[in-house]
């Protein structure tokens, strides 16, 4: 009982009413530094927080911009106890007993002041190690200059590049740098890429020149900025194949030039056409990709210069020649005209056939036949149906010319044919077929719907073209030619 009664004394003489231990000494700091908080020892109280480390941000501010205190190392309590912290400000020398927090506002700087921080770490019974922080107003300085360039220097269609501040724009505060970036790609601004330091390649088109505005900050000062420009590298377009047609012209024949050109970078090709005639430019034909029989005569040489561009490289390409040879022979021309009614039940329509000389019908001879039919076989409306009609024609005196020798009505009386018409796949045939004129005259024709094609057969020369068109009201309308020239060379 009497070692608990002693023990009670003891800890009631070890322990203090006031906030603070009682300095007994009259000397709370024996060691000499006035920093440590000391018990009445004179060595440093094992209980009180830790000194922090402070810093002042940002670490030279212009006039009017404010500043604060920042906790680098907060201050620790042995004990576990919550730390709070009391601020001491001093403006040139002189205590601020009106500012009490961890900011100053900027209004109540001026360039050249000094200030000072004073960060006092309290448990609330102990005061820990104060720590001390000061900064100089109107010191801050602007971020360096800086050089814009890109990598890779000259990049490739469908390639990444990005770019490179070089040399590098530096805070002599050390303060962060915020990087803006405008871009504008062939003089047209591009918001897509805005900030963007690098530009993926799925953006990037051969020829495309691209111009990037680059502006630095420390949010203090005014930007500043620099900028560079980049060019992609094009490729240019390749010329696959250039022919004249047809390769052995006959006098009044026309001249027509096929070029086709493919270019690496997907842009758009354009060609243009020089002609030459016997060797010297043909300037009265101009840029054009066909010569009119008009301006060719028997024995001239032709060929062309075909130029193909991208928007940013040309390349060109020469045909082959051709010389002009006189005409001799006969032409046949066949037309063939087709109206369906809506559904496919009836139809109307005409053939015309006639041969020509050079110029000149033979004998006036000019046959024209009309055919006009009850669509019976398969008639009615369905997707994919296949129809195929057996055409009965008729003679039209009043849109043929009789002549010598065979005449048109000959013809009509022998004439006979079979159209098949495809629904939905608007596949479209007919077969005209007659037994006159030198024993054969004929026309055979294929095609699908919306569609015409101009081609060239084996034999001397011929081309063929069929359309299909569907009006508002259902009606659908054929149309089909083929001539055929026949000529010998001298």
């Amino acid at each position: 009982m009497r070692a608990s009664l002693a023990l009670l004394v003891l800890l009631a003489a070890c322990t203090g009413t006031d906030d603070k231990p009682t300095d007994t000494a009259g000397d709370s700091d024996t060691d000499g530094d006035t920093d440590l908080p000391t018990d009445d020892t004179g060595t440093a109280d094992p209980h009180a927080p830790s000194k922090p480390e402070i810093v002042i941000a940002p670490a030279a501010p212009p006039a009017g911009v404010g500043f604060s205190v920042v906790m680098v190392t907060p201050s620790v309590d042995p004990d576990g106890d919550l730390v709070a912290y009391r601020y001491a400000w001093t403006e040139n020398g002189t205590l601020r007993a009106d500012l009490v927090g961890e900011a100053v506002a900027g209004t109540e700087t001026a360039d050249g002041e000094s200030w000072a921080v004073t960060v006092t770490p309290t448990d609330g019974t102990l005061d820990g190690t104060p720590a001390t922080a000061t900064v100089t107003i109107g010191g801050n300085s602007a971020p360096s200059a800086f050089g814009v360039t890109f990598s890779p220097a000259l990049p490739l269609d469908g390639e990444d590049f990005s770019i490179v501040l070089d040399p590098a724009p530096v805070d002599p505060d050390g303060d962060p740098l915020t990087v803006s970036v405008t871009w504008w790609e062939d003089e047209s601004l591009n918001t897509v890429h805005t900030d963007k330091l690098t530009i993926e390649g799925r953006y990037v088109s051969g020829g495309e020149q691209y111009r990037a505005i680059v502006s630095v900050t420390d949010g203090y000062h005014e930007p500043v900025v620099a900028e560079g420009t980049v060019t992609v590298a094009n490729n240019p377009p390749e010329i696959t194949s250039v022919r004249v047609e047809p390769t052995n012209p006959a006098d009044a024949q026309d001249l027509v030039v096929t070029a086709r050109a493919t270019d690496p970078d997907g842009s758009d090709v354009t060609f243009a056409y020089a002609w030459y005639r016997d060797g010297v430019e043909a300037t009265d034909v101009g840029n054009t990709d066909t010569v009119p029989a008009a301006a060719t005569q028997v024995d001239e040489t032709w060929y062309v210069v075909v130029t193909a561009s991208d928007g940013g490289d040309e390349v060109s390409a020469t045909s082959d020649s051709v010389t002009v040879i006189p005409f001799d022979g006969m032409i046949y021309a066949q037309s063939f005209t087709a109206r369906i009614a809506p559904g496919g039940a009836t139809g109307t329509g005409t053939f015309a056939y006639e041969m020509l000389t050079h110029g000149e019908r033979i004998g006036d001879n000019e046959c024209a036949l009309q055919w006009d039919a009850a669509l019976t076989e398969d008639a009615r409306v369905c997707p994919g149906c296949e129809y195929s009609f057996d055409v009965a024609f008729t003679y039209d005196a009043a849109g043929s010319t009789a002549g010598s020798g065979r005449d048109c009505e000959s013809l009509a009386d022998d004439a006979d044919g079979i159209m098949t018409y495809t629904s939905r796949r608007t596949y479209f045939t007919v077969n005209l077929y007659s037994t006159d004129y030198y024993g054969s005259a004929y026309m055979s024709m294929s095609g699908t719907g919306s569609y015409t094609y101009d081609g060239t057969y084996s034999y001397d020369y011929s081309n063929y073209g069929i359309t299909q068109e569907t009006d508002t009201a259902g009606y659908t309308t054929f149309t089909a030619f083929e001539t055929i020239r026949r000529f010998y060379y001298r």
